[in-house]
């Protein structure tokens, strides 16, 4: 482990700014919140796809922008796998892949774009069957389907 890694696990983590990244997710995103597509206006949050409470992964390929009333709604909570084929669609297309890594050198910020996959897969990986996942909405809940996460990261790995 480097020092800042085993600091970092010694004694914890700490939650930092993402204003550097708006821009950047705004242009990927094409100025659409993550999770409902509408229009960003003035008023959204960046969102830990992979929450934070889960693992803190400040990676910018496990940003995404919400509005902040999505962002307030989805909270803590693992997103539905209908989100996280959007998510893993960040992994998938070469294109934007390369997006995300020059993006993070220009704001120099941290990629680690295999890791977040990784970290992806093994906490959806690890969910119980019919765990309740964020589908939308303040209380807008589905079960999760193990066949169902294992199809998604399946499809992103038999390309």
């Amino acid at each position: 482990l480097d020092d800042a890694r085993l600091e970092a696990h010694l004694f914890g983590f700490d939650r930092i700014s993402t204003k550097k990244t708006h821009g950047v997710l705004q242009e990927i995103q094409s100025q659409r919140c993550f999770f409902c597509h509408n229009k960003l206006g003035k008023d959204f949050d960046v969102d830990h796809f992979i929450p934070w409470t889960r693992y803190p992964n400040n990676c910018l390929e496990n940003f995404v922008l919400a509005h902040s009333k999505c962002n307030r709604n989805k909270r803590h909570y693992l997103a539905s796998e209908e989100h996280l084929e959007n998510w893993l669609l960040r992994f998938k297309d070469d294109e934007l892949w390369n997006d995300f890594e020059s993006a993070a050198r220009s704001i120099t910020w941290e990629s680690h774009m295999a890791n977040s996959l990784g970290i992806g897969r093994a906490i959806y990986g690890s969910l119980p069957e019919n765990a309740l996942l964020w589908k939308g909405h303040k209380d807008q809940f589905v079960e999760s389907s193990s066949y169902a996460i294992q199809r998604c990261f399946e499809s992103w790995f038999a390309v």
